[in-house]
């Protein structure tokens, strides 16, 4: 059936009179030879449930979960210690290549900020890759081209990146240098939804300092985000 003269419109209207799952819907574009008419660059995301139980379990560990265009959805308390307190951040700006680009405290914690700013860039560029028409992330590339010349200038080397793994080193103003791997895990309820968890070698100067900065931050009554209802 590949090659299935059926245009991508009546295919979408069949797929509403039969009832088609996602995956069923994603079967038929396939059969039919059709690019899948991609729909989740609209509507607000709100974090799976399962993402933020994995969150209220994650005590010891720095965890985030990323939505469309790196949004924040929720965060642990050791997070909030970590990179910044989220719930002061405002909803409409709580994104992470946002806060990279404009947050004076997150361009002092990484002690690459560059290579982190620039990967920053290269996943956003991969979601304009899957979601080119997402309004609301044309209009953070477009705030942010206009505020920072790197920005402009790394948007345009067309490089792009996925969520993977890899290795950071923080400067903290608390507990001082920590080496952190961070890696991702995309939820099978929404792909569009990251976990990112950043962890430490036991035994290790900087899994000792995580535990220094989970009391510090139990001391300051950091909260983690909370499930919207």
């Amino acid at each position: 059936m590949t090659g299935w003269p059926a245009s991508a419109p009546v295919l979408d209207v069949l797929a509403r009179v039969l009832r088609l799952d996602d995956d069923e819907r994603g079967y038929l574009f396939q059969l039919a030879g059709k690019t899948i008419a991609r729909t989740r660059g609209r509507g607000r995301q709100k974090v799976q449930p399962q993402l933020q139980r994995v969150l209220d379990d994650l005590t010891a560990t720095p965890a985030i979960v990323q939505g469309r265009r790196g949004d924040v959805l929720a965060w642990n308390a050791l997070a909030a210690a970590l990179v910044t307190d989220f719930s002061r951040v405002p909803e409409k700006h709580r994104n992470y290549p946002r806060l990279i680009f404009t947050d004076p405290a997150l361009r002092t914690l990484y002690a690459d900020w560059e290579a982190s700013a620039r990967l920053a860039v290269a996943q956003l560029r991969m979601e304009a890759a899957k979601y080119p028409e997402d309004p609301r992330l044309i209009e953070l590339v477009g705030e942010l081209s206009l505020r920072d010349k790197q920005f402009a200038q790394w948007w345009g080397d067309h490089k792009v990146a996925g969520r993977t793994v890899g290795t950071k080193t923080l400067d903290h103003p608390v507990v001082g240098e920590l080496v952190l791997d961070w890696d991702t895990l995309t939820a099978s309820t929404d792909p569009d939804q990251h976990l990112t968890v950043w962890t430490a070698a036991p035994g290790s100067p900087t899994h000792e300092r995580l535990r220094i900065l989970s009391s510090w931050a139990a001391e300051q009554h950091l909260s983690a985000s909370q499930p919207v209802s």
